[in-house]
């Protein structure tokens, strides 16, 4: 079994990309600032789940180095179209 972060994990594709490893036995760790996914689509418990911003690289740093995942999975993204054209 292997230890896989998930970047944006708590959105549509990442939570679907959750499930499959989930499934494939993989244990699964999510970093999502919520600002666009929601908690109630990923099944993970409180200490799989960190919500944090990406861009707090100081905080991601330290995550990663005390989980050490095997894998990373970068899903984390702003979608929403007005917001990026806006900012």
């Amino acid at each position: 079994m292997s230890k896989i972060l998930v970047t944006g994990g708590a959105g549509f594709i990442g939570s679907a990309v959750i499930k499959l490893y989930q499934e494939l036995g993989h244990e699964i760790f999510v970093i999502d600032n919520l600002s666009f996914g929601n908690r109630d689509f990923i099944d993970v418990d409180d200490a799989h789940f960190f919500k944090e911003d990406i861009l707090d690289g100081e905080k991601i740093t330290s995550i990663i180095t005390n989980m050490k995942p095997d894998s990373i999975v970068h899903l984390a993204a702003i979608h929403f179209i007005p917001y990026c054209n806006k900012h």
